[in-house]
């Protein structure tokens, strides 16, 4: 994968390629890539529908997509990247990272240099780890709402009735 910079192409082979890329985008260095929308604060672009409370304190340049939330009291210093439908809550430090598109980060949260992906964050020399659940606000448990077994079992069951009434076996 490449990307075309002033003239030159950038190798996308590693995470370092990457970073660098994004810097170049954040940074306007990089041909082709626009903010997602206008400049809402000194240095910070913001998306359609993007919400980045009054109180949140930011230090461009910033990109924040569609829909990616600031909460009043989180801290964004950039260069950052903010992707769509992204959270940064109340009480969360982000500085220098890229943090990806559905991916939340809890008050607990104190990142720099890292891309996060929902609940990883990669660090330049690709380091993984998993953020604790006091870091990203919630755990795969969390991700699902708890089903009602019974209802479950009462719609499996009319189901059930339904397909004998036809005459058609439920199993083969």
């Amino acid at each position: 994968m490449q990307a075309f910079e002033a003239a030159s192409w950038l190798p996308l082979e590693s995470l370092d390629d990457y970073w660098r890329m994004t810097l170049a985008a954040l940074q306007g260095r990089l041909n082709g890539f626009e903010p997602p929308g206008p400049e809402t604060a000194p240095g910070v672009f913001a998306g359609v529908h993007a919400s980045i409370g009054a109180k949140a304190r930011l230090e461009g340049p910033i990109w924040v997509g569609p829909g990616a939330v600031i909460e009043d009291g989180a801290s964004v210093d950039g260069p950052c990247w903010i992707g769509a439908n992204a959270r940064i809550e109340s009480g969360a430090r982000v500085s220098r990272s890229i943090v990806e598109e559905q991916s939340r980060l809890a008050p607990g949260a104190r990142l720099a240099d890292q891309l996060v992906l929902g609940n990883r964050a990669v660090d330049r020399a690709g380091r993984i780890r998993f953020l604790e659940p006091h870091e990203i606000g919630w755990s795969v448990e969390d991700v699902a709402p708890p089903v009602d077994q019974s209802a479950v079992q009462a719609g499996l069951l009319k189901l059930a009735t339904r397909v004998a009434r036809r005459g058609v076996p439920l199993f083969r």
